[in-house]
């Protein structure tokens, strides 16, 4: 047995590598709250459409008015309430973009109903193509006949094409559509960003050096919240130049108390964590205790909040032009297109059909948006 040991070659064995056991392998790379957030928002089929949209519609609003072959300030009574008419999109009929204009007229006879189209369509007779839907019997009302006016032939614009019609000055709406869109989200951008440099300075500061400080602030804050919003944005917009910065002024007097009121319930919780008791002890000044600690971990917080602030800020502003408070004209917003439409609503329904649906959209995107945020951000539903 001794001889058979003595003639085994030592190269046949080696020694096992243990360095790497099956129950130390990690199966998943660590990762940040921010890389987990920014993963879940990408599997979030709702949150990319909302995120595509809202990318569109903002590189509209800068480049649509830049390459109209018109102002938004640009006037023709020649061409007043034209219908919307867009290339290749006019020949199908049921989509009505084609500028045409079709009504249905009642007589005793075709003849009858035929000569109240002329009448309605100032005797353009030449640019008026009737469809006898009932010859009538000669009773009352029992002819019927579908006039369809082509407008734009008969203003001589065959070759112009108003995407979203004309309002009753000329202007082109496309153009205002797109160009009021980049100034309502001027406005609300602008308006929620200051809210929150506010809101967050002075939420964090009181709920950090507590005590009388807090008590001090909170007791302002209520005042403020106590006086109704409406009307101190009402009061603001008519001492102040009628403008954008008007607008943007009224709406933060008091739009950023609830993210005053946020952040001070967060720093609440976090200021006795172990972190800022390090910091502290450290010598780290209050300052930069509150910016690079507490506030960093607040901030998806205050992104989620901001992101449904912006929508509320367009409605807003949307309501303050509705009721004549807004931009003073020519200028144009979502609220001073939509008041303008609402005008013409039973002869040009286009007119407030277009910017309401836009402010729509714009509305449901940010929430949306701000939905998918919240749920990424919030650390009790990571995965």
């Amino acid at each position: 047995m001794e001889n058979q040991k003595q003639q085994l070659d030592k190269n046949l064995f080696r020694p096992a590598d243990r360095t790497q056991e099956q129950g130390d392998v990690i199966a998943r790379k660590s990762s940040t709250l921010l890389q987990d957030a920014v993963r879940s928002l990408r599997k979030n089929v709702f949150f990319m459409i909302s995120l595509f949209l809202l990318i569109v519609i903002v590189l509209m609003s800068i480049f649509a008015p830049v390459v109209s072959d018109y102002t938004y300030k640009e006037q023709d009574l020649n061409r007043s309430l034209m219908g919307p008419r867009i290339p290749v999109l006019e020949d199908i009929s049921f989509l009505g973009l084609s500028g045409k204009e079709t009504k249905t007229f009642y007589g005793n006879n075709v003849q009858t109903a035929e000569m109240k189209a002329n009448t309605q369509f100032d005797n353009q007779s030449d640019f008026i193509t009737f469809d006898v839907v009932s010859e009538g019997d000669g009773s009352p009302n029992s002819a019927e006949v579908k006039a369809t006016y082509d407008k734009y032939a008969a203003k001589g614009l065959e070759d112009e094409y108003f995407y979203f019609g004309t309002d009753r000055l000329g202007r082109d709406v496309w153009t205002r559509v797109w160009d009021g869109t980049r100034v309502s989200l001027l406005i609300a951008v602008a308006a929620a960003l200051i809210d929150l440099v506010i809101g967050v300075a002075y939420g964090g500061i009181a709920a950090y050096y507590g005590g009388r400080v807090d008590n001090f602030m909170m007791r302002f804050l209520e005042v403020i919240i106590g006086i109704p919003n409406l009307v101190v944005v009402i009061l603001m917009i008519l001492i102040l130049d009628p403008g954008i910065w008007a607008i943007i002024i009224a709406l933060t007097i008091t739009g950023w108390t609830s993210m005053a009121r946020i952040v001070r319930g967060e720093v609440l919780k976090l200021k006795g964590h172990e972190f800022v008791l390090a910091s502290r002890t450290l010598g780290a000044p209050n300052r930069k205790i509150i910016a690079r600690h507490l506030i960093p971990n607040v901030m998806g917080l205050i992104i989620v909040n901001t992101m449904f602030s912006i929508p509320s800020a367009i409605f807003f502003e949307a309501f303050l032009s509705f009721i004549g408070l807004g931009l003073p004209s020519p200028a144009a917003s979502l609220g001073t297109l939509i008041n303008d439409g609402f005008k013409t609503l039973l002869t040009t329904p286009s007119l407030l059909v277009f910017p309401a649906v836009l402010i729509s959209i714009i509305m449901i995107v940010f929430n949306i948006l701000g939905d998918g945020l919240r749920d990424a951000f919030d650390p009790k539903i990571r995965k």
